[in-house]
């Protein structure tokens, strides 16, 4: 769960590989972030943040990446980890 500066709520489902967004009213707003194993996919994510830009950052354990979202749209990853690190939290500042 992760607040963005504008007041919207973002839930990590981590079942789905996706995000949901929340208006700060708690109305549902769009979900995005797609499944798979390839750059800019979900495998399998741990956890979320939300920049001050409203950039959301999403650390996936399986591809060991933080995937970023702009817009709801993924705009890049960056690679974080080796392939024996547990990766399980992420803070944006």
């Amino acid at each position: 769960l992760a607040l963005s500066p504008g007041g919207e709520v973002y839930v990590l489902d981590a079942g789905q590989r996706s995000v949901q967004a929340f208006s700060p009213e708690g109305s549902f707003l769009v979900s995005f972030g797609r499944p798979g194993t390839r750059p800019l996919e979900l495998q399998q994510p741990r956890a979320l943040a939300v920049g001050p830009d409203e950039t959301v950052y999403v650390l996936d354990d399986g591809r060991k990446a933080v995937v970023m979202f702009k817009g709801w749209r993924a705009s890049g990853e960056l690679v974080v980890g080796a392939p024996e690190d547990e990766l399980v939290g992420l803070a944006v500042d």
